[in-house]
């Protein structure tokens, strides 16, 4: 997790807590890990790189088939998993 101290406009501190996500691609005879992560607002930002993610991997030339993208949290449970 990261911790992000804010200050409101009275000067009182809040804690906002980003999550951090990993971005794993699975595909029939290999996988890509992504051991440092990214931390992110939330689940929505999270599944918005990841799609920007596949279209970047598409543009390079990597298609695989029958691969997918999988968004994982911090404890490496899968919360979405995005097809190529």
């Amino acid at each position: 997790m990261y911790y992000n101290y804010n200050l409101t406009s009275k000067q009182n501190s809040r804690l906002v807590v980003m999550p951090r996500y990993h971005f794993v691609v699975h595909a029939v005879d290999h996988t890509h890990d992504d051991p440092n992560g990214l931390i992110l607002p939330g689940l929505d930002a999270a599944s918005e790189h990841g799609h920007q993610i596949i279209g970047e991997l598409k543009q390079s030339g990597y298609h695989p088939s029958g691969a997918t993208l999988h968004v994982l949290d911090e404890t490496g449970r899968m919360l979405h998993a995005i097809p190529f």
